[in-house]
């Protein structure tokens, strides 16, 4: 899938110190996440970015980020997230229905 192999790539340009890049890649991954409405995908997108912030020294700066207030500002990840964290395992999702 696009979005996390995108997430996957800005880890790797994170590790490469390329922040920018890594950023980047990370915002496009939420925004093929958003596209295709798949809320998992988008959480774990935020949550990269998030993670990217707390390296680079960027903290606090995550909630001014318009991906941020669009996210918690009526969006909620819902069950399929709160299940897949606690099933442990990152390849099963589960939806509501």
């Amino acid at each position: 899938m696009l979005a996390e192999a995108l997430r996957r790539l800005a880890v790797v340009r994170h590790h490469r110190g390329e922040a920018d890049e890594a950023r980047e890649f990370c915002l496009r991954s939420y925004g093929v996440a958003l596209h295709i409405a798949d809320d998992v995908l988008a959480a774990e997108a935020l949550n990269t970015l998030g993670g990217l912030d707390l390296t680079t020294g960027l903290v606090g700066g995550g909630r001014t980020r318009p991906s941020f207030r669009r996210w918690s500002s009526g969006r909620e990840p819902g069950a399929a997230c709160a299940r897949r964290a606690e099933s442990g395992n990152r390849r099963q999702t589960f939806r509501d229905n």
